[in-house]
């Protein structure tokens, strides 16, 4: 029997699903639990805790979702083997040194990920199709029967960007360049364009025109990657803000995000949609993928080609999935019989009009969603697969 130390710095989402597979599979496990420190990425405190339960625990392997940089260090120094499992694109890490290590196998659910770490030499990243859990939302869901009293619903974060705030200091050419490139992947789904447009010719201009405009204490300094990130979820925010201001009116649309996103000047501008809390990943939201006659997944734009998470749990709750189009779930879902994607607000609204006048049609894609990832992405499949690439 294997045996596996379970390391969380944080709490995420899938540990649960994973613990479960993992008794399944007769994998004998610790988990310990760690303080969330100030930087998740080089705290040497956390390297020596993590070592000193590798020596008590003497596991096969070390598991975390996510990749964490002072776990890698510590199954480095101990000589064991780490696997990670990340449901966040991208990494978001400060550097790629810990990850060299051979020590390492590190598994992201987004295929173009993979090949830009490939691309920088890394040869410990591997692609991994996320999962979901449909057994354990069946037992949940089993009382709840198929009522459908949602019409359309999102869960999710709307994001706040700091795109605004990076292009204060710019000048009018950098300014209407990013504004361009900002309009330009709105209307873009299935390809980031960003990648190609933004040169680091540009970020260095940015930079030198920062170091102009503001005082020595408030010079800031930008790299492509933040960027990047920046562009993404700015655009992302105003996918999620349109759709759900366009659907909503005659219709009882819910959205589930953090109190801070919520402010009065969102509620206003999304007067018709009943905002929420966040609701439990284990317990509420299945119901309301359950409850949801339309599930809304506006994919965050720096993730390339990747299945988020989000879209697999709807599936995996009988949910119907309403997605922007995305590479992977294209070519591992069937459009329009096991879900259904769009390439723009135009067409998502009239999806969403659509198969809200077509019960069958709509129930039949989301019940085919659910065989489908019954069958195909369960975790007990995916950490198989993962123990035989070791």
């Amino acid at each position: 029997m294997k045996k596996a130390l379970i390391c969380n710095l944080f709490i995420p989402y899938t540990v649960n699903a994973v613990k479960r597979a993992f008794k399944d599979l007769g994998i004998d496990f610790e988990e310990k639990k760690y303080y969330t420190p100030e930087d998740l990425y080089g705290d040497e405190r956390i390297v020596s805790m993590v070592e000193k339960d590798i020596r008590s625990v003497r596991p096969d392997f070390v598991f975390t979702v996510n990749y964490w940089p002072p776990v890698g260090e510590a199954c480095h120094n101990t000589g064991t083997t780490y696997i990670s499992w990340s449901y966040d694109s991208p990494q978001n890490l400060p550097s790629t040194k810990t990850m060299e290590y051979e020590t390492n196998h590190i598994f992201m659910f987004d295929k173009a990920e993979v090949e830009a770490y490939m691309e920088k030499g890394i040869k410990t990243v591997s692609h991994a199709l996320l999962a979901t859990d449909t057994e354990h939302f069946d037992r949940l869901l089993s009382k709840r029967g198929m009522e459908r009293d949602i019409d359309i619903s999102f869960l999710g974060s709307l994001y706040e960007s700091t795109l605004p705030m990076l292009m204060g200091p710019a000048d009018d050419y950098e300014r209407g360049f990013i504004e361009g490139v900002v309009r330009s992947t709105q209307s873009i789904y299935g390809y980031y364009l960003p990648d190609d447009a933004i040169t680091d010719e540009l970020v260095d201009s940015l930079n030198r025109t920062y170091a102009k405009k503001a005082t020595v204490k408030d010079v800031p300094v930008i790299n492509k990657e933040q960027l990047l990130y920046a562009i993404a979820t700015h655009v992302t925010r105003t996918d999620r803000l349109t759709l759900l201001k366009f659907m909503s009116p005659g219709r009882n649309t819910y959205l589930y995000t953090g109190e801070k996103e919520a402010g009065d000047e969102m509620k206003a501008f999304l007067k018709d949609v009943k905002i929420e809390k966040p609701v439990d990943y284990d317990t509420g939201m299945p119901e309301v993928f359950r409850r949801s006659k339309i599930n809304l997944c506006p994919i965050l734009r720096i993730i390339r080609t990747g299945i988020p998470l989000r879209a697999l749990d709807i599936m995996g709750c009988r949910g119907f999935l309403l997605s922007s189009f995305q590479g992977e779930i294209a070519e591992y879902f069937e459009n329009g019989k096991e879900c259904v994607l769009y390439t723009g607000l135009e067409e998502a609204m009239y999806y969403a009009d659509y198969y809200l006048k077509h019960d069958d049609e709509r129930e039949s894609i989301a019940l085919a969603g659910y065989e489908k990832v019954k069958r195909d992405f369960t975790y007990k499949a995916r950490i198989k697969e993962m123990l035989e690439v070791l």
